[in-house]
């Protein structure tokens, strides 16, 4: 296994395939449509812009988003209602684990 200081160098974008093939939900990425609805939350001051969204389906989609962030030294934020007042349910170049189906 690669070095977590050495991955969190890397591109994670080139990952995401990866992790698509292994979860059920959906993977958005900002080039698809539905990406600009997902990303945003109920505070518009947090205008963020994740590398991807995860849409869970299961436990097994949060268990492979969980590891896929960790091992890849990606900023990881959860969001299950998107109403955090501090902006903790996104990030910018991270990955946003959508609780909310």
């Amino acid at each position: 296994m690669t070095d977590v200081a050495e991955r969190a160098a890397q591109d994670p974008a080139q990952d995401l395939e990866q992790l698509k093939g292994r979860i059920e939900g959906k993977l958005l990425t900002d080039s698809m449509p539905e990406y600009e609805q997902a990303r945003m939350v109920a505070d518009l001051t947090f205008n963020k812009r994740p590398l991807a969204i995860v849409k869970a389906a299961s436990v097994e989609d949060v268990v492979e988003t969980i590891g896929f962030a960790r091992d890849t030294g990606t900023t990881l934020a959860v969001r299950s209602g998107g109403h955090s007042v501090a902006g903790h349910s996104t990030c910018d170049r991270g990955i946003v684990l959508d609780l909310s189906g």
